[in-house]
């Protein structure tokens, strides 16, 4: 609440904009004012002052078959219509606000359904016109439900994984820590897969495994998908994006890979210093070398808090 102007209790901050509980109306537009043009962009809840919810998030509501029903607020949650709910609702016998409410969490659906949103997703935000290379089988696989993954290949412990197939020009990616519900988080990490594909098949990258991870990495931060993520999942990738720093200029010396890793350590150190506004801190010693961002597990700690704070 803000009670330094109208006195105590007359003013309440919801997140988007202001609103005055003695008339029952907002002091700006709703955000969403285009989507309900039967309501007055002013209203409380529809005009439902005693038993309304004014919904905040913007909850990207998907069919079980993969496509996007729509956006609902500011919350990046992944939430999945049931079949009847999505039949009332191109019926008009509900309204967008109470679909969204009547969805359940992607975590609670099945591998198929998480593949069929992956796969909205890869094709909507990370996928581009100029990509030559092709997705293999057509989709993102979830888990050990893609099959396009050899056993052989697949490193469950990974978060995602692309396995690259250069006879056909193609790349299976498959996530498998899957109980991520984040709409701009899942597309970060496909944006990463994608860069795997996109280096190796379509600009025929040729580099040690650190400079291709490095090389990777920054292609997932430096992009809007990653601007748009959960702040924990940024300061994850990061953190991992130093480890590969770290490892390019772990060995310098003369020779023409060893000069070439030192031209790349000092141009992906100065990008990331000027992106995050931060001044990195390098430790050399006889036989460690690392590249440290203060600001990241101080973070991670005041989050760790804030989350601890809100259970509690």
């Amino acid at each position: 609440m803000d009670d330094e102007i109208k006195g105590e209790g007359n003013s309440i901050n919801y997140k988007f904009r202001m609103h005055d509980p003695r008339v029952g109306r907002f002091l700006s537009l709703d955000p969403l004012s285009k989507s309900f043009p039967w309501n007055s962009p002013y209203v409380f809840g529809e005009n439902r002052v005693i038993d309304g919810i004014e919904l905040e998030g913007l909850e990207y509501v998907f069919a079980s078959d993969g496509k996007l029903i729509g956006k609902f607020g500011k919350s990046p949650k992944i939430k999945v219509a049931s079949q009847d709910d999505l039949d009332q609702y191109r019926n008009g016998l509900l309204e967008p606000h109470e679909l969204a409410l009547c969805t359940q969490d992607i975590n609670t659906a099945s591998d198929e359904v998480k593949s069929n949103i992956y796969t909205t997703i890869y094709s909507k935000e990370v996928r581009r016109k100029s990509d030559k290379y092709k997705l293999e089988g057509g989709f993102v696989g979830v888990g050990a439900a893609n099959d396009k993954i050899p056993p052989a290949q697949a490193y469950k412990s990974a978060e995602a994984q692309t396995v690259i197939f250069k006879e056909s020009n193609s790349a299976a990616i498959s996530v498998w820590s899957s109980n991520n519900n984040n709409y701009w988080d899942v597309a970060s990490t496909l944006n990463h897969e994608h860069g795997h594909a996109y280096f190796e098949l379509d600009k025929k990258e040729r580099t040690t495994a650190s400079q291709y991870e490095t090389l990777v990495y920054w292609h997932e931060i430096d992009s809007g998908i990653f601007d748009k993520a959960s702040e924990s999942s940024q300061l994850n990738t990061r953190h991992k994006f130093l480890q590969y720093l770290s490892n390019l200029a772990h060995d310098l010396g003369s020779s023409k890979q060893q000069a070439r890793d030192a031209n790349l350590f000092v141009k992906y150190k100065t990008l990331y210093e000027a992106k995050f506004d931060i001044e990195l801190n390098v430790y050399s010693g006889a036989a460690t070398f690392s590249v440290y961002d203060p600001t990241i597990s101080k973070r991670k700690k005041e989050l760790e808090e804030e989350n601890t704070n809100v259970e509690n």
